[in-house]
């Protein structure tokens, strides 16, 4: 797994809120730059992959890893 420095998390976290916002007033798209490097663009209709987009990397500041899968533990 590739490492992200915090601080780079936190601005992507920054722009991708921005660019959430610019949809919620009614901006017809926005482009935004992913943790792999790429940029893609959304548009209303995808606002909830933007959010979910947003999620992952507020999880990422607080340490979490959400591509990993629920642990299961039995006895």
């Amino acid at each position: 797994m590739n490492l992200i420095p915090p601080h780079e998390v936190a601005e992507r976290l920054r722009q991708a809120e921005l660019a959430l916002h610019r949809l919620q007033i009614g901006e017809a798209f926005v482009s935004v730059r992913l943790s792999d490097g790429s940029a893609t663009e959304f548009t209303p209709p995808k606002i909830n992959e933007l959010r979910a987009y947003v999620d992952l990397l507020r999880d990422q500041l607080r340490g979490r890893d959400r591509r990993r899968g629920a642990i299961n533990v039995v006895f």
